[in-house]
């Protein structure tokens, strides 16, 4: 008898109530709301039973998380564009003294190179000279006159071809430095327009999350919130039941519990 009962506790069924809340709706027309984001309730904009249009803002979202992120990426891209803004003036600065200084020393060059150049004319043609009388036989080939104009002449040409090399070395440094400030200009630049992208992209969130919208025309069956109520991302805010009244051969209604 005893195992009877046993028996008849474990198999036969046994009939429960749970006392909830909920609501009926229609399976493939009805939409949850569900929060994209963490945050906080600002404004509830619908009621439940209102007609809601597809795209209409029902609810809106303080996201503390986005926020903080926005306001962090403002704050460095106006440090980065104070920082960027002087040290422009600093490289713009450097860059007139870089070309003061080439200016100078090109100046220097040009007057020495012109100086060669008139010296050379002058060995040149009393080389030439000394050649003549070295032919009438008035000096000797290898004199000593002779060697002084060869070795000076020469010793001209090396100074002048110095002069031509020092001032390509001039202009080569100065472009160098022109082109890295250029350079670090140009990479500065790019981190801040690529934090502007950053600031673009956590606005276009903080827009659409902070948003609960409508997917679909309808009804608000439920809302699960009220303005000043914490939420979880994923968490269920409200239904959008069906637009229309069901029709005959529609599948029946399901119950949403929560």
């Amino acid at each position: 008898m005893g195992g009877a009962i046993v028996l008849w506790a474990l198999l036969w069924p046994v009939p429960t109530e749970v006392v909830g809340m909920g609501v009926l709706i229609y399976p493939n027309n009805a939409g949850v709301l569900n929060a994209r984001s963490g945050g906080q309730v600002k404004t509830v904009q619908v009621h439940t039973g209102d007609r809601v249009s597809q795209g209409q803002v029902l609810l809106k979202l303080y996201l503390p998380v986005l926020e903080k992120q926005l306001a962090q990426q403002r704050g460095n891209l106006a440090q980065l564009e104070r920082h960027n803004q002087e040290l422009n003036a600093r490289d713009r600065l450097r860059l007139d003294s870089e070309k003061t200084a080439l200016d100078t020393a090109l100046a220097k060059l040009s007057d020495d190179a012109r100086r060669y150049t008139n010296l050379q004319s002058t060995y040149a043609i009393k080389l030439r000279n000394l050649d003549w009388l070295a032919k009438k036989q008035v000096v000797a080939p290898l004199s000593a006159s002779v060697v002084t104009a060869q070795q000076n002449l020469t010793s001209t040409s090396v100074s002048l071809d110095d002069t031509k090399t020092q001032e390509k070395n001039l202009l080569t440094n100065y472009q160098q430095v022109k082109l890295t400030i250029e350079t670090q200009a140009l990479q500065r630049r790019y981190q801040i327009d690529d934090l502007k992208r950053q600031i673009k992209v956590t606005e276009a969130q903080i827009a659409y999350d902070g948003n609960v919208t409508a997917e679909r025309d309808g009804t608000v069956l439920d809302l699960q919130v009220i303005p000043g109520q914490t939420v979880g991302t994923g968490q269920r805010l409200g239904t959008i039941g069906r637009p229309t009244a069901p029709q005959q051969g529609d599948q029946p209604l399901k119950a949403v519990s929560y």
